[in-house]
């Protein structure tokens, strides 16, 4: 790798100019990761509800609640798990990759698994209030939403 280049696992040279990602790619990055894991659960649920032990004449009001809470439930445990770990080990999600940017600290290192989890949580409170938190993006210097700044990253351009 040439001298002063980053790469998608958050090495960087002290003297690479880090461009931080637009809130486009961002937006189309978190649509596709979400999109896949949403895929993942449908598929999940489509095995589980043709296993051969699965009583299909039994399927009620109480049997499709419990589904539901354990869809729900699913849904943030395997995101927890998705967005924690791809970004911790690989500094970028299948999402994040397709569009050409990564997570990092802010002088362009790897991104720790507390950092990255800490990231992850603060989806939520930016989620809350339609997507303000996200939105705070659009004004910030470094184009960093809620969740960036509680845990300190900062999405880059991978060059």
């Amino acid at each position: 790798m040439p001298e002063g280049s980053a790469s998608a696992f958050g090495e960087s040279a002290p003297h690479t100019k880090l461009r931080y990602a637009p809130i486009w790619r961002r937006f189309y990055a978190y649509a596709a990761d979400n999109t896949f894991l949403a895929s993942i659960i449908t598929l999940s649920i489509g095995i589980s509800m043709n296993l051969p032990w699965v009583p299909h004449d039994a399927i009620g009001e109480e049997v499709v609640g419990k589904l539901v809470l354990f869809v729900i439930f699913f849904y943030h445990f395997l995101s927890a798990l998705y967005y924690t770990l791809a970004v911790a080990l690989l500094g970028t999600t299948l999402g994040k990759s397709a569009m050409g940017v990564r997570v990092a600290m802010p002088d362009g290192a790897a991104v720790s698994i507390p950092r990255a989890f800490i990231r992850f949580v603060g989806y939520y409170p930016g989620a809350m209030l339609f997507y303000l938190g996200f939105a705070w993006a659009l004004v910030d210097s470094r184009n960093q939403a809620l969740h960036d700044k509680l845990a300190g990253t900062v999405v880059l351009e991978i060059e």
